[in-house]
């Protein structure tokens, strides 16, 4: 009797095996002619290219690297070099992943080179399958980051963490966060260089076109703070943009804390303040200041005019 449940036991085991091999080698096959055929496709605007596909992780994950990614815009001078790219997911699961990437990466962008050197740059993503933009979260680290250009800009960090969701009662509007620290910055040229800092941004986004034939593109940025923390001041932001034909519209108000001279002080050495401008700005008895942004460029109590972007991002 022990033998024939043993013998059950065993032939059940190997059944079990044998389907789940076939189930791991369908969903890997699915897997990696799906990430081929969206690479060798591109689109209108972005071109990918690579070396080769391979995936392994049997038998509970489907681990998929994609050997010397290149990702080139078609149409401006765009060109990312990711180097090895993982995607790791488990076999059952076909939303979530988790995203691993080369610790040296460069891009050119614009013209500019930029080298990015990182220990833990990595993302997860959770994707849905309802109707709209189909994200449940994105989340990306990295730790001990430095990036250079080839205009010999220098920027440093101990740790970055950016994550977006979907808002619950709107699934185009997402909620934003962004936290940089200990952020040093410099550029050779002009001498600039910047006391170490702390960058946090929470706010929502609100997206529009998520047709998959259309582009994805930003229509609203509610910010309900972003901060500048230097050790003898802080600049504080909150307000609102709207895209108008392209151009983002609306207000934002500013607060500055601490030594606030020294915030005026950084708008000279940048050649965004006149020294005249600076001895008189700096005596104001305020702390608080409304900023108007119009037609792309923030008017700055009438005295400075900052170029901010010519037009919201879209997506392909």
């Amino acid at each position: 009797m022990q033998r024939n449940k043993l013998f059950f036991l065993v032939v059940a085991i190997a059944l079990l095996s044998g389907v789940w091999s076939i189930f791991w080698f369908v969903r890997s096959n699915i897997t990696e002619n799906t990430v081929q055929s969206f690479l060798d496709e591109g689109n209108n605007d972005w071109e990918f290219d690579y070396s080769d596909i391979s995936i392994r992780g049997f038998p509970n994950r489907t681990d998929l690297r994609i050997h010397d990614l290149k990702i080139t815009n078609r149409y401006n001078e765009t060109d990312l070099m990711l180097g090895d790219l993982n995607i790791l997911s488990l076999v059952y699961n076909w939303n979530d992943f988790i995203v691993v990437f080369a610790p040296l990466q460069s891009a050119v962008i614009g013209g500019v080179e930029y080298i990015i050197d990182s220990d833990y740059p990595r993302s997860s993503l959770s994707l849905n399958n309802q109707s709209g933009i189909p994200l449940n979260s994105f989340i990306t680290e990295i730790k001990q980051t430095s990036i250079t250009t080839s205009e010999e800009t220098n920027l440093n960090l101990d740790s970055g963490l950016f994550a977006i969701k979907p808002d619950e009662t709107n699934p185009n509007k997402f909620l934003v966060h962004l936290n940089l620290d200990n952020i040093a910055l410099s550029n050779a040229r002009t001498l600039l260089a910047l006391e170490p800092f702390d960058f946090v941004v929470n706010g929502e986004v609100l997206l529009s076109g998520s047709d998959s034939s259309q582009c994805i593109s930003v229509e609203e940025v509610n910010l309900s703070s972003l901060n500048f923390n230097f050790d003898e001041f802080g600049l504080h932001l909150k307000g609102e943009l709207k895209n108008k034909f392209g151009l983002p519209n609306g207000s934002l108000s500013i607060t500055l804390g601490g030594k606030k001279v020294k915030f005026f002080e950084l708008l000279v050495a940048n050649g965004l303040l006149s020294r005249d401008q600076f001895t008189i700005i700096s005596r104001l008895p305020i702390d608080s200041y409304e900023i108007q942004i119009i037609d792309g460029s923030i008017n700055f109590l009438n005295l400075v005019d900052i170029k901010v972007f010519d037009s919201f991002p879209e997506f392909c």
